[in-house]
């Protein structure tokens, strides 16, 4: 597989990955297990509870490699204090805006489907604000937490930008103070020619690790629970070691030379791997199920199966993106537009899910009509309005570039 081909590979991994978080949020109205969702079918059903269960298990920690694989490249270019300002500056005006718009457009339409006798838009939108003056941290452990918090001001699925920024601050302030130990770059290695081998070991240990600092984070907070600090910041805490350590794990594969280092094994391994540790994780289950806790060897099985499912799905994707493991043609239209709409698409969708959600409510289909209506729906909805946006951005950057090129009355010819 060429660079170009890799490139085109991860693209796509991407956007397959944004589809399927897609799916997950496209599946919480019809399963069992989450009854705080804005909007709630009538009809539920257990096989929603495993698709949610299996897609939650390796989606965000596999986009947090992929941003940490890029990340590096990107501020060895413009240097840490370049690099951290321009992440704030392209993610916090987009989230902020999303808190005071859609959000809370969102929430409203699960209000509305509750609640015999709602409240207006607007009435609703000024509680919605009011509620970011609690500055408080709060732990929400409980299916009551979840009730309760569901009409606060909250980033919602937005909650991957703020721990995205944290991540790249962290690794601005790592190459700060440690300018001379960052290895190679994607892009000295690409240029250089000498990528290195991703080590075993090395993603053993990792794994390891990051198993071992979930079940720490486990004896104290339920799986499935999640923190509010101040309106900005909604995390899992049991998820967080996967995501830190995910993104870190992408950046040692970027001093290895990126997206051309070779991964041990070959792909039908990693497979397995993967299969693997979702049996595992999903027969450890119930140790982590509701607030209280199973016994500490069932807890700990648990997480070592989440945490080899990722590993397990990463090492998949970088086994069949290395050179020579598979022929991969140029992408074809469909690959390209989902590609370049893959950051709109997560940025849009669980809005656009939670109001066709409401939408197919009372309609006569089944809540697998209705799930596959909203998935597909939601795709189609969000790519279109990415398409619309980057033609309309796309005709205002060359009517600037135009205009800064025109030449100036007065000037030499």
């Amino acid at each position: 597989m060429t660079a170009t081909s890799r490139l085109y590979f991860w693209d796509t991994a991407r956007a397959v990955l944004i589809l399927l978080v897609v799916a997950l949020h496209a599946a919480a109205a019809y399963c069992t297990v989450i009854p705080w969702w804005h909007v709630r079918n009538a009809a539920t059903g257990p096989a929603f509870d495993l698709l949610l269960s299996m897609l939650d298990g390796f989606l965000m920690p596999t986009l947090f490699f992929i941003a940490g694989c890029f990340a590096p490249g990107s501020l060895a270019r413009s240097g840490p204090r370049g690099f951290f300002r321009a992440k704030v500056w392209r993610f916090t005006p987009t989230l902020l805006l999303y808190m005071l718009t859609l959000l809370p457009l969102m929430t409203y339409v699960g209000y509305v489907s509750r609640t015999p006798e709602p409240m207006g838009f607007f009435t609703y939108l000024m509680a919605w604000l009011a509620s970011g003056a609690d500055l408080g941290v709060h732990l929400y452990s409980t299916v009551a937490d979840g009730l309760a918090a569901r009409d606060m001001l909250s980033p919602h699925h937005l909650w991957f930008l703020v721990v995205l920024v944290g991540l790249f601050g962290g690794l601005a302030l790592w190459r700060t103070i440690f300018p001379d130990t960052h290895g190679a770059t994607a892009a000295t290695a690409a240029t250089e020619n000498t990528p290195r081998p991703v080590r075993l070991p090395v993603l053993l240990a990792a794994g390891l690790g990051m198993a071992a600092a979930c079940t720490l984070v486990a004896l104290g907070v339920p799986d499935g629970g999640w923190i509010r600090a101040t309106a900005l910041v909604m995390v899992q805490p049991t998820r967080l070691p996967l995501y830190v350590g995910f993104f870190a794990l992408g950046a040692y594969t970027a001093a290895r030379g990126g997206l051309s280092s070779p991964w041990p094994g070959a792909w039908w391994l990693w497979l397995p791997v993967a299969g693997v540790s979702l049996g595992v994780m999903f027969a450890a289950y119930p140790a982590v199920l509701g607030p209280g806790r199973g016994p500490l060897p069932l807890v700990c099985a648990y997480y070592l199966g989440r945490t080899f499912l990722c590993l397990g799905v990463v090492g998949l994707l970088a086994a069949l993106s290395r050179p020579g493991a598979t022929q991969t043609p140029a992408p074809g239209r469909l690959s390209r537009t989902l590609a370049a709409s893959s950051y709109h698409v997560y940025l849009l969708h669980m809005p656009v899910v939670v109001i066709l959600q409401y939408a197919l409510l009372d309609a006569a289909l089944s809540m697998y009509a209705k799930f596959g209506a909203v998935w597909l729906g939601s795709v189609a909805v969000c790519v279109l309005a990415s398409r619309a946006w980057r033609g309309v951005t796309g005709r205002a950057e060359g009517w600037r570039t135009s205009r800064r090129r025109r030449a100036i009355p007065g000037d030499a010819a």
